[in-house]
């Protein structure tokens, strides 16, 4: 499970969820992009429309796909309530993989009944630059990518080119519906 704003996805959020299959040897990677982040004061993009550009971004990509658990239900998201969920979904005796970034690791000792994610999920990082994997989760080694969703939402409300490592068919998505203009 990948879970996060994905307010738009971009290149390095498909490249995190192939890094994981890969070095996890995972049957799949579920993104699960969040109603609110108890951790962002902004609101995000509604839902509808990042799940739009999650199915354009995924195509078809095989084993990566992507639910909308967290956008149906009360806000803000918390992880350990998807993981649950995730659980009963599931076969009985399925493996669940926490992914994510190790900024939001350093953090997650804050995270809301961390201790209980700990027993439902193993913790696996993708390191980048300038912070480090907290002792205990598990490295997935990546190639580190200056792409972010808000480099890119900055490029489309400004008018400017988007950087590299925006996708295409999410990109004009966005312009379409002027999902980031000002």
């Amino acid at each position: 499970m990948l879970g996060g704003s994905f307010d738009p996805v971009h290149a390095a959020h498909l490249a995190m969820a192939r890094a994981a299959l890969r070095t996890l040897k995972l049957d799949c990677v579920l993104l699960v992009p969040a109603k609110a982040s108890p951790f962002k004061s902004t609101r995000p993009t509604a839902g509808r429309h990042r799940m739009a550009m999650l199915e354009l971004a995924l195509g078809k990509i095989p084993r990566i796909g992507v639910t909308n658990l967290d956008l149906t239900r009360r806000a803000p998201s918390y992880t350990v309530e998807t993981l649950r969920a995730l659980k009963r979904y599931f076969s009985p005796g399925t493996e669940f993989y926490l992914l994510m970034g190790s900024d939001s690791a350093s953090e997650f000792h804050k995270w809301f009944k961390y201790k209980e994610i700990n027993k439902l999920s193993t913790v696996a990082v993708f390191a980048r630059p300038g912070s480090k994997v907290p002792r205990g989760m598990l490295r997935i080694p990546m190639s580190p990518m200056t792409v972010s969703a808000t480099m890119l939402r900055d490029a489309l409300r400004s008018g400017r080119t988007p950087p590299a490592g925006g996708i295409p068919t999410v990109l004009a998505y966005a312009r379409r519906f002027q999902l980031y203009s000002k």
